[in-house]
């Protein structure tokens, strides 16, 4: 007896440990924290749950279907090993599509009661109608004087008019209130429908030493999120710093809500390799190595940027600019007359191709949403150029100085300087925050983001700036004077990549670009608008041609005046920008440069004024210059 007890129990206690390892214990988590990348997130959740002694398993379940398994972190409370874990992706989870809803559940109870009591008081109606028209026999034999009779049937006249009245209004409440109720019942039904979808779920076995109370913290990364900056770049005055402020539009479709959490915004990316390149022997005849593709995901579906001139820095127009990914070509547009861009991609891409007439073809890996590329011209355009020794005359305040101006020249060679040095290895210390350049914001209020891509704009930061404000011009292109902010030290402002709004002593004046990568001066530059309050004219004074004696070369001679009036109330600080030419071989000459109080840029030509001008005030600025012309040659002005 003892021995088949001692079996029965066995069976039970046996078939009740493969029952619970079948059916592990379900865990509900709460999401905390997201710490969002620029691609990409990484999810904290939280849970308490009661454990006994011994192992046990534990599933985390309804978590995004699309988490990367190797980058799940499981933190628990002292006292509890981890003994395996597992993630199982693709799972199929019901999950109601809307919660319940009290107050509908009472409106349909009491239009039920409603249609309820029409149903009895249309039974009441019928009842009525029917028992006057059973005593419409009036009198019976014994006749009836004609002046009742008339009465009498003037009264079952009224009365059923009365109440097929009644019932006819009644009828058609009673429809009223079924309808209604069908709606209700229609979208409680729905209610309480379910909705199917794809879930992660984590499977962990554990072993307790003891009962306890066990706090649970799970890390893990998922794709499908990013976030891109917004900056509103304010200006109350040029006698205050201008105010910034950071937003951050926030999407993400990883399949689960983050709803009211707390945000951590990361300039980081998980997804940077860690392998530093290395490069192969160049030979020459032999396509060069090429920059491997982008390591980002681009999340957002849309490209935006510039394509500026590498020596000038201004913006290059109609240039085409193609969105690449293993070399098919996703999508496309071309530069406006600045030299902005925008694409919509419905894939992501990994380099830029840019074509533009004049430059060299440039592919840029593609490393977020906001791209600022430089081209460079084509070095062809050199080929007749020889290296030659010229005098440049740059007068400045009626003084005469020569410049020596070295061309470039084709099939000149380069060596290494004899005096370089290798350079010996040395420890550089540093401190743990060193180990990567990454920003990070703490969001000190909690957010919703649905998982349905809806933006969400949070603003996290506002900075003063210190700011050097100065007056633009460059008549030759354009008759409006730009105020430019001057950012000194802009590198403790945690700037990156991104769109500009600008408000201008309160008015909103247009959507700008902040360029920042790759940025190496000390000093940054933010266009802030042109001010029509100071006015500028530039006419040529005098444009002569002669022909040389005894050559076929002609001499001609320009002259230029430009007019400038200071109309604001304050005084200003402003730079006028203008330009002789540059000649690309020896036998056009340009000299004779005057430019009274200007400095002149021998290999661009530029000419440079710097003017403080008081309200009211104006001022003429001139400068002039001798071309020497070869025969047939055509200037191009």
């Amino acid at each position: 007896m003892k021995k088949v007890l001692f079996i029965s129990l066995f069976l039970v206690f046996g078939c009740t440990v493969l029952f619970a390892e079948d059916n592990p214990q379900p865990v509900t988590t709460k999401i905390q924290k997201v710490t969002v990348f620029k691609s990409g997130a990484q999810v904290s959740r939280t849970a308490s749950i009661s454990l006994e002694k011994g192992r046990q398993k534990l599933v985390f379940k309804s978590l995004s279907p699309i988490l990367d398994p190797n980058s799940v972190e499981l933190n628990i409370t002292n006292g509890v090993r981890i003994l395996t874990l597992n993630v199982r992706s693709n799972i199929t989870d019901s999950i109601p599509d809307h919660p319940n809803n009290p107050a509908l559940d009472a409106e349909i109870e009491d239009l039920r009661q409603k249609v309820e009591l029409d149903n009895a008081m249309a039974d009441v109606y019928i009842k009525q109608e029917e028992m006057l028209l059973k005593n419409q026999n009036i009198g019976g034999n014994l006749g009836i004087k004609t002046q009742e009779l008339k009465d009498a049937m003037e009264y079952s006249e009224a009365k059923l008019t009365e109440i097929k009245r009644i019932r006819l209004s009644h009828a058609n409440l009673l429809q009223q209130h079924k309808n209604q109720l069908e709606k209700l019942q229609k979208q409680a039904s729905k209610n309480k429908s379910f909705q199917t979808r794809l879930v992660s779920e984590i499977v962990v076995e554990i072993e307790c030493k003891e009962d306890l109370k066990a706090t649970f913290g799970l890390n893990y990364k998922v794709k499908n999120a990013s976030w891109s900056i917004a900056y509103d770049l304010r200006l109350v005055d040029t006698s205050s710093p201008l105010t910034l402020t950071y937003n951050a539009k926030i999407t993400q479709t990883t399949g689960e809500d983050w709803n009211n959490v707390l945000l951590v915004l990361s300039t980081d990316n998980p997804n940077q390799p860690t392998q530093a390149p290395s490069l192969n022997p160049w030979v020459l005849g032999q396509n060069p190595p090429a920059p491997r593709s982008a390591f980002v995901e681009i999340a957002n579906r849309e490209i935006i940027g510039k394509v500026t001139d590498y020596q000038t820095g201004e913006g290059i127009p109609y240039a085409n600019v193609m969105v690449i990914a293993n070399g098919r070509n996703l999508a496309g547009a071309a530069t406006d007359l600045d030299g902005n861009f925008k694409i919509n991609v419905t894939e992501p891409g990994t380099t830029l191709r840019i074509n533009s007439i004049g430059y060299e073809m440039a592919e840029i890996p593609i490393s977020g949403a906001v791209i600022m590329a430089q081209l460079h011209v084509k070095a062809t355009a050199l080929k007749e150029v020889q290296v030659v020794s010229s005098k440049v005359e740059r007068y400045s305040e009626n003084q005469s100085v020569s410049m020596d101006v070295i061309k470039s020249a084709p099939g000149v060679s380069y060596s290494y300087s004899s005096n370089y040095q290798p350079v010996g290895t040395q420890l550089i210390p540093f401190k743990e925050s060193d180990l990567t350049s990454a920003l990070v914001y703490q969001i000190e209020i909690p957010y919703t983001v649905k998982a349905s891509g809806e933006e969400v704009k949070v603003a996290y930061k506002e900075s003063e700036l210190e700011t050097v404000y100065e007056y633009l011009a460059v008549p030759k292109l354009d008759l409006n004077a730009y105020l430019i902010a001057h950012l000194p030290n802009w590198e403790r402002y945690g700037l990156i990549n991104g769109e500009m709004n600008l408000y201008l002593y309160g008015t909103y004046k247009g959507r700008s670009l902040l360029g920042i990568e790759g940025y190496a001066k000390d000093t940054f530059d933010i266009s802030l608008g042109c001010d029509k309050s100071i006015t500028m004219e530039r006419k040529v004074l005098k444009k002569f041609k002669k022909k040389e004696f005894l050559s076929s070369d002609r001499t001609e001679e320009r002259e230029y005046e430009i007019a400038i009036k200071n109309g604001k109330s304050l005084p200003i600080q402003l730079t006028v920008l203008d330009q002789v030419p540059i000649s690309p071989f020896d036998g056009l000459k340009i000299d004779k440069v005057i430019a009274e109080e200007a400095r002149l840029n021998p290999k661009t030509g530029e000419l440079r004024w710097e003017q403080k001008m008081d309200p009211g005030t104006s001022k003429k600025l001139h400068f002039s210059y001798h071309l020497k012309v070869p025969k047939n040659f055509n200037l191009l002005e």
